[in-house]
């Protein structure tokens, strides 16, 4: 089975517009994507210049960088319309930790997918501000909305107090190890090498790989994909 690793952030908005077209991926091929965590530094990107989670403000080194973080959330939105998404631009920089904890619990279990998919469409189209992703009931409720059996969602709690904070940095070691710079983060087999790419615009990439490997699961398949994705315009 073809396998695509794909690394996301959930306070990332470009990481959310990733899910519809990966999901894409197989509908159309005999392949497997493995959604995994990435906790993005808000400073490293030059989203801010210092993090403060009990003040959780966005402060600007000048104004170039406050118009380049402004850009991050503006060409999301423009980029959702044409999917027929919706992005909120949230109110104050967002904590993640907890939330990709629980992506990398539900990967364990075999739904990540479903996971990123409902509690997305739960923070993204209000920019958060009716979900609060810290909230352990909401995750464990996206748990079970995932299909995660009750016994395991039950050790949840303990996962995250214990072991998950070490598996969210375990993937990101992965990630980082085939060159990451950002969510995003494709990694898949290239002409027989493990591959690690940024953006969502490898998607064609990654289709033109597997078509070329004759992985359509029909004729009517196409490898062509419009950066500008929604369901109806893949070419």
């Amino acid at each position: 089975m073809f396998e695509i690793d794909i690394y996301l952030d959930i306070k990332s908005p470009h990481s959310y517009l990733m899910m519809k077209p990966a999901i894409q991926l197989m509908r159309d091929y005999e392949c497997k994507v493995n959604f995994k965590p990435y906790n993005l530094s808000y400073v490293d990107i030059n989203v801010t210049t210092k993090y403060d989670e009990t003040n959780p403000a966005r402060i600007p080194k000048d104004a170039v960088q406050d118009r380049r973080a402004r850009m991050y959330y503006t060409v999301a939105r423009v980029y959702a319309k044409g999917m027929g998404l919706r992005i909120r631009g949230p109110e104050i920089l967002l904590n993640s930790d907890k939330a990709n904890i629980g992506t990398a619990w539900a990967l364990q279990h075999g739904c990540s997918e479903r996971y990123l998919s409902i509690l997305y469409e739960l923070g993204w189209p209000n920019g958060w501000r009716d979900c609060d992703m810290n909230d352990i009931s909401t995750l464990k409720t996206c748990l079970t909305g995932a299909g995660m059996k009750k016994e395991k969602v039950d050790l949840f709690d303990e996962y995250l107090n214990t072991r998950g904070k070490k598996a969210v940095l375990d993937h990101m070691k992965i990630a980082d190890n085939t060159g990451f710079v950002g969510v995003p983060h494709i990694v898949f087999d290239l002409n027989n090498k493990s591959t690690g790419m940024f953006g969502r615009e490898h998607l064609s990439l990654v289709r033109h790989t597997m078509h070329e490997r004759g992985l359509a699961r029909n004729n009517e398949v196409s490898w062509q994909i419009s950066h500008y994705w929604n369901d109806d315009n893949i070419i």
